[in-house]
């Protein structure tokens, strides 16, 4: 017989672990925060941790990402913890994360993070706020230190880049191969972890959308 799909967790709206409640008020007010607006698109589990990634497609996402204990079966609606910290989701601070669309944890303990730096992507007005960069993490040590790395801007253009996604290779020194899903010049970046350096891969006819393509309709 086959077994069912058992629902671990699942939110109707994300909520966070606030300092206290004036701050969720605050958020609030000023809305930096909107809870309709926080979308889950990536997960990883670490240890003891499962780590989410929120990015900023809209306004009002306070944190970029979170996590919650793995070990937790009181609720499967667990109110998030932003990671590291909050000061470390905050936006327009460059030593922060802005825009997280995916992360990976390497066999090290290593958390590779694709951070676009660029928040609104989904509004009328798209800000950049800080350079697209990987950043690091240190799992194992526990300090929670974030190491950002800037990609350079002929690689990677920091109005028109869409980050999406990244595959990590912990062999010969550490590989991130990374999907560009820009509009205007798609590609595949290559980031070299030994020297920091990184390329981007092109090819017109596989990458960039067909201008004779058809246009679909559904339901009208």
């Amino acid at each position: 017989r086959r077994e069912q799909f058992r629902v671990i967790y699942e939110w109707r709206t994300i909520d966070f672990e606030w300092e206290s409640p004036a701050d969720r008020e605050t958020y609030v007010n000023t809305s930096r925060y909107i809870p309709q607006n926080v979308l889950i698109s990536g997960i990883n589990y670490y240890e003891d941790k499962i780590f989410l990634t929120l990015p900023r497609m809209l306004d009002g996402v306070p944190a970029t990402l979170a996590y919650i204990p793995a070990q937790q079966n009181d609720t499967t609606a667990p109110k998030l913890k932003p990671f590291p910290s909050w000061g470390d989701n905050t936006v327009g601070n460059c030593d922060a994360l802005q825009f997280v669309q995916n992360i990976e944890i390497d066999s090290n303990g290593m958390m590779w993070i694709l951070d676009n730096g660029r928040v609104g992507t989904l509004t009328q007005n798209p800000s950049t706020k800080c350079p697209p960069s990987i950043a690091f993490i240190d799992l194992k040590t526990g300090e929670n230190r974030i190491d950002r790395i800037p990609l350079p801007p002929d690689t990677v253009n920091p109005n028109t880049s869409y980050l999406n996604d990244l595959v990590v290779d912990s062999r010969d020194g550490g590989y991130a191969y990374i999907t560009d899903n820009s509009a205007v010049d798609p590609g595949i970046v290559v980031f070299r972890l030994s020297d920091k350096k990184s390329w981007k891969l092109r090819d017109s006819k596989s990458m960039l959308a067909s201008p004779d393509a058809a246009l679909f309709r559904i339901n009208g």
